[in-house]
C-alpha cells in the first residue's frame, strides 16, 4: 500500500510538472538580439509585465481549472480503486484491506468535498456571507438532529411493539436506549448552540 501511495504521489507530481512546463513564453521585441533577421510583415508585440504578482496571479488563475480537473479525476480514481479493494477484501474476508479501502474511500470523499467547498469560501471572503453560511449550517444541523430524534422515537415505538408481541428482553433494552438517545440528542441540539453562541 505504501508503494501504491508513492506511485500515486509521483504520478500526480509528474502531471503537475507537465502542466506547468507547457506554458508558452512571450518575449518583448527588445529581448531579440540584433543578429536575428527580422522578416517583413511579421510584427512582434512587446508585452510589459507591471508587477510579478499580477503575472503570478494570472498564471495561477489560468492553471486553477486544470489543477482542479486533474485533482478531482485523481481523487475519483482513488475512490473507485478503494471500492474495488474493499469489495475484494469483503469477498476474501481480509480485515486489514477492508480498513484500508474504507479509509481511502472516506478520505477521497472528504477531499472531493474540500475541493468543492474551499473555492466557495475563497470567493466569498465577505464577512457577512461567511457569518450567514455558518448560521445556516448550524440551523441545518439542529434540524437534522431533531428529525433524527423523531426517527429514533418512532423506531423505539416499533421495537417496543415487537417486545410486546414477542416478549424478547433485547427489544425492550433497544427501545429504551433509543428513547434515551432521542432525549439526549434533543436536549443537546437545543441547548448547546444557545450556550456556545450566547455572548
Amino acid at each position: 500500500m505504501k508503494r501504491i501511495l508513492q506511485y500515486i504521489t509521483l504520478s500526480s507530481l509528474m502531471v503537475l510538472v507537465v502542466m506547468f512546463s507547457s506554458q508558452t513564453h512571450v518575449f518583448a521585441s527588445s529581448d531579440i538580439p540584433n543578429f536575428v533577421p527580422k522578416q517583413g510583415d511579421m510584427k512582434i508585440e512587446a508585452k510589459r509585465i507591471d508587477s510579478g504578482t499580477s503575472f503570478m496571479s494570472d498564471t495561477l488563475n489560468g492553471l486553477l481549472p486544470k489543477v482542479m480537473d486533474v485533482g478531482i479525476k485523481v481523487i475519483t480514481i482513488m475512490f473507485v480503486a478503494a471500492v474495488i479493494v474493499m469489495a475484494f477484501a469483503l469477498l476474501m474476508k481480509n480485515g486489514q484491506w477492508t480498513k484500508i479501502g474504507t479509509g481511502v474511500m472516506m478520505g477521497s470523499f472528504v477531499a472531493i468535498i474540500m475541493l468543492r467547498v474551499v473555492p466557495i469560501f475563497m470567493l466569498t471572503s465577505d464577512r457577512m456571507n461567511i457569518t450567514l453560511f455558518v448560521n445556516d449550517t448550524l440551523d441545518l444541523l439542529k434540524h437534522i438532529s431533531f428529525v433524527a430524534a423523531i426517527g429514533m422515537v418512532i423506531i423505539g415505538l416499533f421495537i417496543r411493539f415487537l417486545h410486546q408481541l414477542l416478549n424478547h428482553p433485547d427489544y425492550f433494552r433497544w427501545s429504551k436506549r433509543l428513547y434515551i438517545g432521542a432525549l439526549i440528542l434533543t436536549i443537546l441540539s437545543t441547548f448547546i448552540p444557545i450556550l456556545f453562541t450566547a455572548a
